[in-house]
């Protein structure tokens, strides 16, 4: 699933921020329920008023309630009144004994006060005639909600701030965990530590990070490979370096001896030439190895190429025989002439070397649907099996599994398969070992597949 961190990451927010403004609203809800109702003191204090002023009332005492009802106005900064609700139908109409049995011309002390008004609300207190009802706005001090605002404040900031800030660590440590040990390894593998790798920490997570720490851990892989590759060709090419380097240290000892230059000169001709070709295979192999280049852009006739390094393996090796199978014409594209010439230069060398004088190289070209096949096989004795991987690295040889030991240093199958690779081709190899007719075949071929348009 593509942008999976992205799926996640929403999911998570959009799940924790319905959950938090549903807790927010619910618990605005309870509290505001909860403020809304006048404290059980203060409906206390309204009963004992209203049955003070019952008591005056029905016993006749007129002028002691008008005064105590004015004392109690000014005490409790409010209004105050003892009314009558007399509702006489005209016309012929009357009154439903339900809507009498639920008249009223004000709150019940019990009852919920809406926190968002300005003005307080007039409660009410019946008498017991039921046609008389004590009235009093509710004093200020007795308004529920006092801290309305501040806890009000508090749910809607305070309270989501929390939350949200525990929401964003948790966010931050998903996304930052993987970051900071990729951040480690990287510092390690700058170090000197090429053996670190970052997925296998992060467990069975599976998201864009994790595709970032497997790409870490393949670059890091292909580094290590590349490094060990490096060292050993050096190694490989200080060893091989030491031969040459004696015989010419030996040669130039005999010169100091009085011995004819005309002896040594072609000898340290020949070393000079060894080193010199060594060294540029050896750079270009890795170049070839580092850079992993795609050599493309020409077009040339493939069989006019293989007829002119046929031409040139004749003349370096004049007792050579070929038998050739391919088609008059067979053009290439987009492809590098110079890497397929080279890379075909050494394997028919190496065939010419490791096969009988007497015995002929055999060379086919086949076309499939979309690949060239260029098949070279000689008619040595082979390799052994589980050496056939083995004889296209650097500086390997297998002596005693070939007709005689060979000239070189070992890189010229190691060039043709990195030279092959770079025009995207492949190279194979594999030991001959059939009877037909009579006839049994052995020796080793080499198999080059080119892609064809």
């Amino acid at each position: 699933m593509k942008n999976t961190l992205f799926w996640r990451l929403s999911a998570s927010i959009t799940i924790a921020t319905i959950t938090l403004f549903s807790l927010i609203n619910y618990l605005t809800d309870e509290t505001e329920w909860h403020m809304s109702f006048i404290k059980i003191e203060h409906q206390q204090q309204l009963n004992e008023y209203a049955k003070h002023a019952e008591q005056l009332y029905l016993q006749g005492q007129h002028e002691q309630l008008s005064d105590w009802l004015g004392t109690l106005q000014k005490n409790e900064n409010t209004w105050v009144a003892i009314v009558k609700s007399s509702l006489t139908p005209t016309l012929g109409t009357y009154m439903q004994q339900e809507y009498l049995d639920r008249f009223v011309l004000g709150r019940g002390i019990d009852w919920k006060v809406h926190l968002y008004f300005n003005q307080n609300p007039v409660m009410e207190v019946p008498f017991v005639d039921k046609n008389t009802h004590f009235l009093i706005q509710l004093p200020e001090r007795m308004r529920p909600g006092a801290y309305w605002q501040h806890m009000d404040l508090l749910l809607q900031v305070i309270l989501p701030l929390l939350p949200l800030l525990l929401l964003t660590w948790l966010i931050y440590q998903y996304v930052m965990s993987p970051l900071q040990r990729l951040g480690a390894a990287t510092r390690k593998f700058s170090e000197g530590d090429h053996l670190v790798r970052v997925r296998p920490s992060l467990g069975s997570r599976n998201d864009e990070l994790t595709d970032l720490a497997d790409a870490f851990d393949q670059m890091a892989e292909n580094t290590n490979d590349l490094i060990i590759k490096q060292r050993q060709l050096i190694a490989d090419l200080s060893h091989e370096l030491r031969t040459p380097i004696t015989r010419m240290e030996m040669a130039i000892g005999s010169a100091k001896q009085g011995i004819s230059e005309t002896e040594l000169l072609p000898r340290l001709e020949k070393e000079t030439a060894e080193i010199r070709m060594l060294i540029e295979d050896t750079l270009t192999l890795a170049w070839l190895e580092n850079e992993k280049p795609i050599l493309t852009g020409e077009a040339f006739d493939l069989i006019e190429l293989i007829d002119i390094i046929l031409e040139d393996a004749q003349y370096e090796f004049p007792h050579a025989q070929f038998i050739t199978s391919f088609p008059p014409q067979l053009a290439l594209v987009d492809c590098s002439q110079r890497a397929l010439v080279q890379a075909l230069e050494n394997l028919i060398r190496n065939a010419l070397k490791y096969s009988p004088i007497n015995k002929a190289i055999t060379i086919t070209v086949d076309r499939r649907d979309k690949s060239v096949l260029i098949i070279i096989s000689d008619q040595g004795n082979g390799v052994p099996d589980e050496y056939l991987e083995s004889i296209f690295q650097p500086f390997f040889r297998v002596d005693k599994s070939r007709d005689k030991s060979p000239d070189g240093f070992g890189l010229g199958l190691a060039l043709a398969r990195r030279q092959i690779e770079a025009i995207s081709g492949s190279l194979s190899a594999r030991n001959l070992n059939e009877t037909s007719l009579h006839t049994k075949a052995t020796g080793l071929q080499m198999t080059i597949t080119l892609p064809y348009p």
